[in-house]
């Protein structure tokens, strides 16, 4: 099977500033508040597909408290990268940033976020992550690249922990062409073709991903908030 492999460490550097536009902080706030609010323990999150860190740059300044991250990839380099690309966002910030028993602490005025990083094949083990051991589950343009039976685990494992889910960045198929030409609607149809294959999860839901997810999570209990971003 086909993996997702090429993301280099460079190409997600430049695009992080469109990823950045495309968050919505207001969806961020609501997973802080369905975490565990107990103010003496940290709030413990998992990131799925982390690459370099960058959906834990973009969400733990908004989540109030202490945290924990688990930063979750199979890309060697980009896990990598990790430590130094907090590290360089740490000082931008003013945050004080170290390296202490094989995780990475960034020290606020406030408070105190320890990132740890481990490689896993989501496609092939993905019940090999502790969900009972986490507060919260997080990703970031990454859901639509996996199938149907793929989501149908991961709905299972967060039903059965009850845990919430944060899912940034899902392609849904808007697209606006500027300024239009003759050959836009082909090369729209090439993408779509290419959305649906295998990234070593199976044939990959593409733009139906979202509502697959959400009517899955609502037929199990869940309540569920959209928010459309351009992206």
């Amino acid at each position: 099977p086909r993996h997702v492999t090429g993301f280099s460490a460079l190409w997600l550097r430049q695009r992080g500033p469109f990823d950045a536009a495309g968050r919505n902080s207001d969806l961020v706030r609501s997973f802080g508040a369905a975490l565990r609010n107990d103010r003496r323990a940290p709030r413990r999150i998992i990131d799925l597909r982390a690459g370099r860190g960058a959906n834990f740059m973009a969400l733990a300044p908004l989540i109030d408290g202490d945290q924990d991250w688990l930063l979750i990839d199979n890309d060697s380099s980009l896990l990598a990268a990790q430590a130094e690309t907090i590290a360089h966002w740490s000082a931008r910030e003013g945050w004080r940033c170290r390296n202490t028993h094989n995780a990475v602490l960034v020290e606020t005025a406030t408070d105190h976020w320890h990132v740890r990083a481990q490689r896993l094949d989501l496609g092939r083990s993905l019940k090999q992550i502790d969900f009972a051991a986490c507060d919260g589950i997080t990703t970031s343009a990454f859901l639509d690249l996996v199938s149907t039976a793929w989501l149908d685990r991961l709905c299972g494992l967060l039903t059965r922990h009850a845990r919430p889910l944060l899912a940034m960045l899902t392609v849904d198929g808007r697209r606006v062409w500027h300024p239009s030409q003759a050959g836009d609607m082909r090369i729209h149809d090439a993408f779509l073709r290419h959305q649906t294959g295998d990234k070593g999860f199976g044939p990959a839901l593409g733009t139906l991903a979202v509502n697959y997810l959400a009517s899955s999570l609502v037929a199990q209990g869940y309540r569920l908030s959209t928010v459309c971003s351009d992206w």
